[in-house]
């Protein structure tokens, strides 16, 4: 059966992606998941992983392309098979990056729609793989994201309700970056997305949001000793 998925389901789906027939991309997926429901775990895994890779490649194309409905497609796509094998590690890696993807296209088109739903399942994922460092960081990337989403729409939102979907945002990256102290990585994303979002509100009122944002870059700079770009280091020189 495993060999027949490969031969025959692989091609037939990635046919369907390459047409961009969206039904046929769905009873590909719906095919998948019923013809290894009786295969042994090592093998279900591995065909799952197969297909996510299949689709995150096209995912990835539509993504170079700025296509934002077929990228979210794909991640939707992703996140179906993520569902059925959640304690994989591969899959969430992939539905990470698409999210993290289909987040960065939307800050272009200034559009904050559904992101209670992006917040559900970076937390369903995140409660998944609780010390995953990994995972942890795929997750900061989705959160500057969304934290650079928020940002970017602040001048046509009240700063207040802006501020509130932040401050919630930057908790959860808090929350990872305290975790994960000495990852280089998580913390330079984090600073990074902090710097970011003080600039866009230098010079704003009231400014205690600005200093609020700074503090922050300040103790991850000097209380947990994250190296910082010279851009950082040069930005906080002169908050």
């Amino acid at each position: 059966m495993k060999d027949i998925i490969k031969k025959q389901l692989f091609p037939r789906l990635e046919s369907a992606l390459t047409r961009k027939d969206d039904k046929d991309v769905d009873d590909g997926i719906s095919m998948l998941l019923e013809c290894i429901g009786d295969l042994p775990d090592e093998e279900k895994i591995e065909l799952a992983v197969g297909a996510v890779e299949i689709l995150h490649k096209f995912g990835n194309i539509s993504y170079d392309k700025f296509e934002i409905f077929a990228a979210t497609t794909r991640m939707v796509d992703i996140g179906i098979i993520y569902d059925r094998f959640p304690n994989s590690e591969a899959i969430a890696l992939k539905l990470l990056d698409m999210i993290s993807g289909v987040l960065g296209l939307k800050m272009g088109m200034g559009a904050t729609d559904n992101m209670d739903i992006y917040l559900s399942d970076l937390l369903k994922i995140t409660d998944m793989f609780p010390d995953n460092e990994k995972i942890a960081l795929g997750c900061m990337m989705c959160y500057a994201n969304i934290q650079a989403l928020y940002a970017s729409v602040a001048s046509s939102m009240s700063i207040y309700i802006v501020l509130e979907e932040i401050d919630s945002v930057v908790d959860k990256m808090e929350a990872i970056s305290t975790k994960f102290p000495s990852n280089e990585d998580i913390n330079l994303v984090y600073c990074r997305s902090l710097a970011a979002v003080a600039s866009g509100f230098q010079g704003k009122q009231p400014q205690r949001i600005y200093r609020k944002y700074i503090d922050m870059l300040w103790r991850l700079v000097t209380e947990r000793k994250v190296s910082v770009s010279p851009e950082i280091s040069n930005f906080l020189r002169h908050a």
